[in-house]
């Protein structure tokens, strides 16, 4: 009981299900009543004012207005992007609007999530340096002087504003109020200024604490101030984080490790070493004088570098890795790529074996058996209708012209049989009747190559 009193802090949903999975794992497969898990990346008003007045009030009893879907604001800016570009006599077309419209929702995250405005985006650059900056403030009118009112008529707000405001509600909440009961923030790296206030808030609390995931904590002080300066360096968050909190890498406190734990350390101190500003590269040279040979052995004990001839190797060797894990008690495996095309083939050959992997990264629309059938209709349009193309959209499953599939795939062949084999036809509907040769009115391909275009 004392366990469901808690609240964990995660950084994502997926994380939720990944400490849902733990626990279970740690209980054996008992039943448990667990801590309340919330996604900081994806808040739900309705469960962080549960039982919360004070933030019910901060937040107008949850009338916190819902964040705008962004299929709907995309396409709402890609109208707007239309008609100023019909003004200036160069309309862009729909897709360029939707494109420039994906741009301009990305610039408003961004804007939203630190908490900024654009009110003073004129005052940037003077109006006699920039003739181009001119033009792109014009262009950028659409989100300080007609997006607000579009907004307000739709009721909505920006996703990461509406976030935003839920993270201040709940610090404020736990600054007026701090709870008794433990709240643990795990995972986070405190990137968005919203979350890093939350984050000490979370600090300060009488059972509150603070897990930071990676933190490389045997760096020394000048190294960690190059990382604070280095945006691109991934403990940059961390280093900004922790200069708010105001303390050094060294005064967190360690995570208790045990014999297999510390060979991830050993392996989190490579990494470090490796990913060290561009300022401070020029030490690698002296690492083997200053590092524990033995440790760094240690530290890179399992671990293969495998040369590949190409992707299908590439991929039939990970699989049966993957394969491998299975005949090995209580042991898991994850396969960690950026390449979704390594990712598809690793889990097509897995399926030879009957074993359906879980990619966190689902299925691309293009890879459904709808996307497949689209995109391959398109093709057949865009290549006037040539042999292969056409014949690859018409033998899709799913391709049955409003009739029953049986009798589609029976026209299909006949159609393959009469125009396609031989001489390939002109382009277009007209260079298949013409390969056809004269129909007559009753010739059922024919009709049925009319109702096709159709």
């Amino acid at each position: 009981m004392a366990l469901a009193q808690g609240t964990v802090l995660l950084p994502t949903r997926r994380a939720c299900r990944a400490v849902q999975d733990a626990f279970l794992r740690a209980a054996d497969g008992r039943a448990l009543l667990l801590p309340r898990l919330v996604p900081l990346g994806d808040l739900d008003a309705e469960e962080l004012i549960l039982g919360d007045d004070d933030l019910a009030a901060d937040l107008g009893a949850g009338e916190l207005p819902p964040a705008m879907p962004p299929l709907r604001r995309q396409l709402l800016l890609g109208r707007l992007i239309q008609h100023w570009g019909r003004v200036r006599g160069q309309p862009p077309s729909e897709d360029q609007a939707v494109r420039l419209a994906g741009e301009l929702t990305r610039l408003l995250d961004q804007v939203e999530t630190e908490g900024l405005d654009l009110s003073r985006l004129d005052a940037l650059v003077p109006d006699k340096y920039s003739e181009h900056w001119q033009i792109s403030l014009k262009f950028l009118a659409i989100l300080t002087e007609q997006w607000p009112a579009i907004q307000a008529a739709e009721g909505c707000i920006g996703p990461a504003e509406r976030r935003r405001r839920l993270l201040d509600a709940q610090a404020a909440a736990w600054t007026r109020q701090p709870p008794r009961e433990p709240v643990i923030a795990a995972g986070s790296t405190g990137s968005i200024p919203a979350t890093a206030a939350l984050l000490k808030v979370v600090a300060t609390l009488p059972a509150g604490m603070v897990i930071l995931p990676g933190l490389d904590q045997t760096v020394d002080p000048d190294l960690w101030t190059a990382v604070g300066e280095d945006p691109v360096h991934p403990q940059h968050a961390l280093a900004r984080l922790l200069a708010r909190l105001d303390i050094a890498p060294g005064d967190v406190a360690a995570w208790p490790t045990d014999g297999v734990a510390e060979t991830l350390v050993g392996r989190a101190h490579i990494v470090n070493l490796a990913l060290r500003p561009a300022a401070a590269t020029g030490d690698w040279r002296s690492l083997a004088e200053t590092e524990d040979r033995g440790a760094l052995a240690a530290a890179l004990a399992g671990v293969q570098r495998i040369d590949c001839p190409g992707p299908g190797e590439e991929a039939a060797v990970i699989a049966l890795l993957l394969r491998e894990a299975l005949c090995v008690p209580d042991c898991r495996a994850a396969l960690v790529t950026p390449d979704r095309g390594l990712a598809r083939r690793v889990a097509a050959a897995l399926r030879r074996w009957d074993l359906a992997v879980d990619d966190s990264a689902g299925v691309p629309l293009a890879d459904t058996p709808p996307g497949t059938f689209l995109r391959l209709t398109a093709e057949a349009v865009a290549g006037g209708l040539a042999p292969l193309p056409l014949l690859a959209a018409l033998k899709h499953p799913l391709a049955a012209g409003g009739t029953s599939p049986a009798e589609f795939r029976a026209r299909v062949r006949a159609l393959e049989t009469r125009a396609l084999r031989g001489p390939r036809p002109g382009p277009g509907f007209a260079g298949l009747r013409r390969a056809l040769g004269r129909m007559d009115r009753n010739d059922t391909i024919g009709r049925w190559l009319r109702d096709l275009e159709k």
